[in-house]
């Protein structure tokens, strides 16, 4: 995996705080109560939702043909994203788009198979506010950072 893409996994980490509700993410009236952007050195970046991709992570390495038998059923790699054999995360590309109850499923069930560690929805850059080929799926964990103004008693 390059350094961009672990960069880009490791700020997304810190979007989690924000996408916690995730199954209820919404583009529509009720959108300005959901974060869609993060912070990295200084400047804004924003997201939007891929419905029509899912993030997986799996729990060892497996080779492309097991991969493609593994989620035959539910998707494609796609043809801009490679398959990387040596990598435990790759993205599919869903055969239909699905609305959020839907894709929510989808997540669930595959998160049920032996050899998925973790499944989740896929966000990248907005149009025109940083590279629209970067995608990011949340995985389970969180990272944060405080203004320099809070104290550790109040973090705790």
């Amino acid at each position: 995996m390059n350094f961009v893409s672990k960069a880009f996994l490791l700020l997304l980490s810190a979007v989690s705080l924000s996408l916690v509700g995730w199954t209820n993410f919404s583009v529509g009236q009720n959108s300005s109560s959901i974060t869609d952007y993060y912070y990295y050195q200084g400047q804004r970046y924003y997201l939007v939702h891929k419905p029509e991709l899912i993030y997986i992570k799996l729990k060892q390495e497996i080779s492309r043909v097991e991969f493609i038998s593994l989620m035959s059923s539910y998707g494609d790699i796609p043809s801009e994203h490679s398959y990387e054999k040596n990598d435990v995360r790759q993205f599919i590309r869903l055969r239909t788009v699905s609305d959020n109850s839907t894709l929510n499923s989808l997540i669930n069930q595959i998160r049920t198979f032996p050899q998925v560690e973790y499944a989740s929805p896929v966000f990248g850059m907005r149009e025109g506010m940083g590279n629209s080929n970067t995608w990011m799926g949340c995985e389970n964990n969180i990272v944060v950072q405080f203004k320099p103004s809070y104290n550790r008693q109040q973090i705790e």
